[in-house]
């Protein structure tokens, strides 16, 4: 340290002493002091290339900035309670002593100190009671879109080849066995009625659906009158004939297949 004084102070010496007569005033040329200041003693005095990278750094430039606009934003609210306060302060014209704080000075800057206070709070509550209510409405449509399941897409031609009548609805059973009848394909027509007409037995309460039961085993475990259940027996006879023994109906009979499925297919539900 005393070192660099005394350096600092011989050059100090050299610039400020008067040129002898008759003789030029030495200079001291920039080369010479970048020399000089280039010495490893003043190195800790010179701003370090890091600071200056942190300076050219973005992120240290976007907090000046934003330290900027906060600066602007400030001053203006300090002008205003400066304001505030040589409002309610009465100084008189000639008083030559200084006037010290008065309570009533202290009084102004802390109401408008207050009233601002509250303004941020109150703006700070505000945005806390609708994220507040925003969350308590995401909350309450999540559970519902996650719950609700996906209806995968129905294999029809692997249901009628395995007979589960309860993969669709009667309804759609009979739209398909429709189709099948118009394309004149007639034991596939019938293979469908009849998942149509086990599907709504089984949704009235009439029998219980299992794929491992027979068709015999529905007719003998049929729970209504015995009209219904001689209807139904009829039915299965046909339609085992038309799928085991791929014979088809005459055109007479199938008016009157048409008339026994329509009773058995509008049959209401039992409540146990």
């Amino acid at each position: 340290m005393k070192r660099l004084m005394l350096i600092a102070l011989t050059l100090f010496c050299l610039a400020a002493a008067p040129a002898p007569s008759g003789s030029p005033a030495p200079l001291i040329s920039h080369q010479r002091l970048e020399k000089i200041l280039g010495l490893p003693g003043y190195h800790r005095w010179q701003r370090p290339p890091i600071s200056r990278k942190a300076m050219e750094n973005p992120v240290s430039r976007y907090f000046s900035r934003m330290y900027r606009h906060l600066k602007s934003w400030i001053k203006p609210l300090l002008k205003w309670l400066k304001w505030k306060v040589n409002r309610h302060r009465k100084v008189p014209k000639m008083r030559t002593h200084k006037a010290g704080p008065r309570s009533d000075d202290f009084g102004a800057v802390a109401g408008a100190m207050g009233r601002v206070l509250l303004i941020f709070l109150a703006v700070i509550a505000a945005g806390l009671i609708a994220w507040i209510v925003w969350t308590l409405i995401q909350q309450k449509r999540g559970p519902k879109m996650a719950t609700t399941p996906a209806i995968p897409p129905i294999n029809v031609k692997k249901a009628m080849a395995e007979g589960d009548a309860l993969a669709q609805s009667s309804d759609a059973w009979m739209n398909l066995a429709a189709e099948l009848g118009s394309a004149g394909d007639w034991r596939m027509a019938y293979r469908a009625m009849y998942l149509a007409l086990l599907s709504s037995l089984h949704a009235a309460g009439r029998i219980t659906f299992r794929k491992s039961l027979t068709n015999r085993t529905y007719v003998t475990r049929y729970r209504g009158p015995a009209e219904e259940c001689r209807t139904f027996s009829a039915l299965t006879e046909i339609f085992d004939r038309v799928w085991y023994g791929h014979k088809t109906v005459p055109p007479e009979e199938r008016a009157d297949v048409d008339a026994q499925m329509k009773s058995l297919l509008r049959l209401q539900v039992v409540h146990a």
